[in-house]
């Protein structure tokens, strides 16, 4: 195989990959658009379940805090839904800073966004 056979191959290799990958981006996106529960942008509370080792019964749900919806995505493998969160400033907007919340039980909506934001 000469220098440029292998070129033309491997360029041939790439295309198809970036063809593939649009499509995965695609499929991702029209599955996380059509079952999503929330929208970028909304206000939420955030709740996790507190749990008791030594009586199970007795496990409470506990309220983390509001945050605002950032991001939204789907988990590999699973299929589920997966938000990210960024803090609240003082003036009730979103920061810039991620609120670092990775486990959760329940969301429940406080407000919703003024706007729909897409994800970039």
């Amino acid at each position: 195989m000469k220098k440029e056979e292998y070129k033309e191959k491997l360029k041939e290799i790439y295309r198809q990959m970036d063809i593939l990958f649009a499509m995965k981006h695609q499929l991702r996106d029209d599955y996380v658009s059509g079952n999503k529960e929330f929208n970028i942008g909304d206000k939420v509370r955030v709740f996790h379940i507190k749990r008791d080792y030594f009586n199970p019964k007795a496990d409470t749900e506990e309220l983390i805090g509001e945050v605002f919806i950032s991001g939204i995505n789907d988990k590999y493998f699973s299929g589920d839904i997966d938000y990210s969160f960024n803090k609240i400033k003082k003036d009730g907007t979103m920061a810039n800073q991620s609120a670092g919340i990775y486990g959760f039980s329940r969301l429940e909506l406080v407000a919703p966004a003024k706007e729909e934001i897409t994800n970039s």
